[in-house]
């Protein structure tokens, strides 16, 4: 769990703009929540399945692919739209 928490920090120490970016809604759907933070260098969505279920969340984005920086898969957008599926209780940061 610490190392967890030690990987969120570098990364939110890493990307400026999840400390000062402009902040954007993507997706609030029950219980699934998504949001995109942008400033000049770069963008970082965030996307969290609060559910005690798994869920295919599908959002528009305009961006060819999208990695995840906590577990490194790699997401092609297709047509305009990232579909992921995230376990229950659990989120994906992506740039």
């Amino acid at each position: 769990l610490r190392e967890f928490y030690k990987e969120l920090i570098h990364i939110r120490r890493e990307k400026t703009c999840l400390r000062t970016g402009t902040f954007k809604t993507l997706i609030a759907d029950g219980m699934i929540y998504g949001y995109i933070r942008s400033d000049e260098e770069s963008s970082i969505v965030v996307i969290i399945n609060n559910d005690t279920k798994r869920n295919k969340i599908d959002i528009p984005l305009d961006k060819k692919n999208m990695l995840d920086l906590m577990t490194n898969t790699e997401y092609v957008i297709k047509e305009g739209i990232l579909e992921i599926e995230l376990d229950a209780m659990s989120g994906a940061i992506l740039k």
